[in-house]
Order: structure tokens, then sequence, then C-alpha cells
């Protein structure tokens, strides 16, 4: 019983570090963003109706991917300590204002790109 009382904590610790890192590897946000955005961009422009259903669910699943990503790392930043001094915006500071639009907008083709598998499924 003691043994197991024993490892609560790095239980715990597993679990909280694990979900950190998969929203942000520890490297810098602004990198990580336009990583993300280049991906998220690559796969839209790669959506190609005329593919079979198989390769649109996963063309599909790799923006989703994308999306769920930026929205973890904006969503950690803005948690963070840091980001009552990211109020300014300077180049190396994140624009959060911009970066969530991009990614509604995002969002927003990924669920037409949607739209047309399922058209396509009918």
């Amino acid at each position: 019983m003691k043994e197991r009382l024993k490892l609560i904590p790095i239980a715990l610790f597993l679990i909280v570090s694990s979900g950190a890192a998969y929203a942000h590897n520890g490297e810098d946000p602004n990198r990580e963003l336009r990583k993300s955005t280049e991906h998220l961009n690559a796969y839209q422009s790669d959506f190609d109706p005329g593919d079979g259903s198989r390769e649109m669910k996963n063309n599909l699943e790799d923006q989703l991917n994308s999306i769920r990503s930026r929205l973890l790392l904006l969503r950690n930043e803005l948690a963070s300590d840091s980001s009552m001094r990211r109020c300014i915006n300077k180049d190396s500071e994140i624009d959060y204002f911009k970066e969530l639009d991009r990614t509604l907008k995002s969002s927003d083709r990924f669920l037409k790109q949607v739209n047309k598998l399922l058209d396509s499924v009918k």
C-alpha cells in the first residue's frame, strides 16, 4: 500500500508533463507557429476532391491535428506567466489575435473540405 502511495506523485508528474509536451515541445513558440502554418497550408493546398476518399480523409486528419496543435500552443502561451509581457506586440512576440484569426480561417477551410468529402461519398 505504501509503495503505491509513493508512485502517485510520479504518475501525476508524468501525466501533466506529457500533456504539456504534446502542445509545446519547448522550442520558440513563434517558430512552432510558423512551422504549423506551413504544414497546414501545405495540407490544405494538397487537398484534392478528385482523390479517393481514403486520401482525402488522411489529409483532413492531418489538417485537424495541425489546427489542434496551433490552438493548444496558443492556449498554453496565453496561460503561461510570460503572457503578461506579451501584451505589447514586438517582432519576437506572438500576435495572438492574428494567429487565432488565421487558425479560425483554416478551420473554416477545413470544414469546407470536409463537406466536399461528404458530398463525394454520397
